[in-house]
């Protein structure tokens, strides 16, 4: 019934189009075109060796289809194990929706005959290739989306339920899909009305993840900003010791000056000379954040900096930031707040680590670079939050870029992690 070179050329195609469909979803270990080659490859020559061995509507034939393309995926890629199931079965589902709707598109008594097949080869199976690159359009656009935004703020626990409804639709499509040949040609309403649920099931289940993913967000900002609370405490508490301290300094200076005016008075220039000489060598601290015009970054900042020098950590800053920009003071807390934790974790245990933070406005963009040490690529890193992906923060920091029209770059250059936001402002 499924014979000759229209067919086989079909399934070719369809086999570079699932691995290209892979490959714009996931992460490679290798260059994207070259995986994709590797991988059809090996599914052509599988199927080739396999094709007269098994029954077309065979379970074995079915199963051995979906373990072949998930292996190589789970080893081609480099995304967590249950994002690759994830993906793997969302293009299966494509798959299976595309061969149901290309058997109710054809009169039923000619399928079961293969006349169709054999007068209208190349017609039907340019159809179902169609059809094929239609299914698997939709679910790259939709995980592509999902995965830029988002992917970053589900548990591995959450993946995993999410992980139960497309391998059930899987099953479910391919248990259900040897029988409906049988059929009666007006059951094909019902299977056209069973693939509609299907896909709305599987949008009812992205918007799910999209707001479980919002809710996991929500909560790592409300923790950052419970610590920025309790930074603006310490920052007011300081502030008033810093009036304090100034009222001591007022009162210094007048006795200073007293004493230079009375030796002046006097004629003794050479010793005025020398106690001003005496005050000016007196050292003084720095005023680290006197170019952050934004008390409560500052505050933020000069709390998250000694956190950094209570780990030994060389610090260095330069950080100018403008009052007044249209940018939010929780997604710039956010920023920095991502940025460091992030620098910090991958100095621990490092001898001489160090950190470089700046901050450069020049309108209308606001720039925030770190540079940080880090460890060898070989080991293992520990996640901020335990039960979540460790890349979370850049899933945050992307987000908030996108938001303001702007941009987050990362790479790594031999022992040092180099990490870039820049978002665009109002100014001129």
């Amino acid at each position: 019934m499924h014979t000759g070179i229209p067919y086989m050329i079909s399934n070719i195609i369809v086999s570079v189009l699932w691995y290209i469909a892979a490959n714009l979803i996931l992460d490679s270990k290798y260059s994207k075109w070259k995986t994709v080659l590797i991988q059809s490859g090996i599914q052509i020559i599988f199927w080739m060796a396999t094709e007269n061995i098994f029954p077309f509507f065979s379970s074995i034939r079915h199963i051995t289809g979906f373990l072949l393309p998930l292996i190589l995926i789970i080893y081609f890629h480099t995304d967590r194990t249950v994002f690759k199931i994830f993906t793997t079965m969302l293009i299966l589902i494509a798959v299976a929706v595309a061969e149901i709707m290309l058997g109710a598109f054809l009169p039923h008594d000619a399928i079961m005959s293969g006349e169709l097949f054999e007068k209208y080869a190349i017609p039907i199976y340019s159809l179902y290739v169609f059809l094929v690159f239609i299914a698997m359009s939709f679910v790259v656009v939709l995980m592509r989306a999902f995965k830029q935004k988002y992917k970053g703020l589900l548990m591995e626990k959450q993946w995993i339920l999410y992980l139960l409804f497309p391998a059930s639709q899987v099953l479910t499509m391919y248990v259900w899909f040897p029988s409906f040949v049988d059929m009666d040609p007006g059951s094909y309403v019902k299977e056209i009305a069973v693939i509609v649920l299907d896909i709305l099931a599987d949008v009812s289940l992205a918007y799910m993840m999209y707001q479980t993913a919002k809710s996991t967000e929500l909560r790592i900002r409300s923790e950052m900003l419970e610590e920025q609370i309790s930074s603006q405490g310490n920052y007011y508490t300081q502030l008033a010791s810093t009036y304090t301290d100034i009222r001591k300094m007022r009162h210094d200076i007048d006795n200073h000056i007293l004493a230079i005016r009375s030796l002046l008075d006097n004629g003794e220039f050479d010793s005025a000379s020398q106690y001003v000489h005496e005050l000016s060598a007196k050292k003084t601290p720095p005023i680290r954040l006197a170019d952050c015009r934004n008390t409560v970054i500052a505050s933020y900042l000069d709390k998250k900096f000694e956190d950094i020098e209570k780990r030994g950590i060389t610090l260095e800053t330069s950080i100018h930031l403008p009052f007044g920009l249209d940018i939010s003071d929780p997604d710039l807390i956010c920023i920095y707040g991502n940025i460091l934790d992030n620098a910090m974790e991958a100095c621990k245990d490092i001898p001489d680590a160090s950190i470089t933070l700046h901050t450069l406005y020049k309108a209308p963009y606001l720039t925030i670079k770190c540079r940080n040490s880090m460890k060898e690529l070989t080991e293992k890193k520990q996640r901020r939050i335990a039960e979540l992906d460790r890349g979370v923060g850049f899933t945050i920091l992307s987000g908030i870029a996108e938001k303001y029209d702007g941009q987050f770059t990362s790479h790594r250059e031999e022992n040092m992690f180099y990490t870039e936001v820049v978002v665009k402002t109002a100014g001129e």
